[in-house]
């Protein structure tokens, strides 16, 4: 892992352990980094899926990638976005260690530092802060759903995009406008012509 890359996760790491425990050493982070594998994953290629799963945790150092389900009519629902800086992970899979019906897809080529869900459990098991990182990121998982789940009850579709803009505002023009309608429950008919209002 290269140094930006190791400063990057560390200080993800501290600020996820701060609130219930002394932040982590650089040993601590140097020892956890040794134990993460560099994985390139070109655009479109899947990280997961819910009949090959991947199990790992992994620290995206670059790229992006969505998070999506399939209906029984085949249809897609983008579920999140999750990009530089950031874990991507099915959590489910981690913390449960049963299949999650998640597809996790580059959606442009990222470098991923992973660590398979064994190994991560070790570190859970021993420590309090590592408990700590999966429970914050299973809470923001769920705080997240809710709020999606509150957007499309509460707002109309224009809302809905401003509130993504302003969201996501990070992944400006990286995002592929069919994800973002299917991530706002819109057609992509519908979202060209909101943003052909703006």
């Amino acid at each position: 892992m290269d140094n930006a890359a190791l400063l990057s996760v560390g200080n993800l790491l501290k600020q996820l352990a701060e609130p219930i425990a002394e932040n982590f050493s650089d040993k601590e982070i140097a020892d956890f980094s040794k134990r993460l594998s560099r994985v390139v994953y070109k655009a479109d290629e899947y990280f997961s899926t819910p009949n090959i799963p991947n199990t790992s945790l992994a620290y995206i150092a670059q790229g992006l990638f969505r998070l999506y389900f399939i209906d029984k009519d085949g249809n897609e629902a983008t579920h999140d976005f999750t990009g530089d800086g950031m874990f991507v992970s099915s959590y489910s899979a981690i913390t449960l260690d049963v299949l999650a019906p998640v597809y996790i897809q580059a959606l442009e080529e990222s470098e991923v530092y992973a660590m398979s869900r064994d190994e991560f459990m070790h570190y859970w098991r021993s420590d309090v802060r590592w408990k700590n990182v999966l429970q914050k990121y299973s809470e923001h998982d769920v705080l997240e759903l809710r709020y999606r789940e509150m957007e499309l009850l509460l707002y109309d579709a224009p809302t809905r995009y401003a509130h993504f803009k302003e969201y996501f505002k990070k992944y400006d023009n990286r995002i592929q406008l069919r994800h973002i309608a299917s991530y706002l429950g819109i057609s992509p008919e519908t979202l060209s012509r909101i943003r052909n209002k703006n």
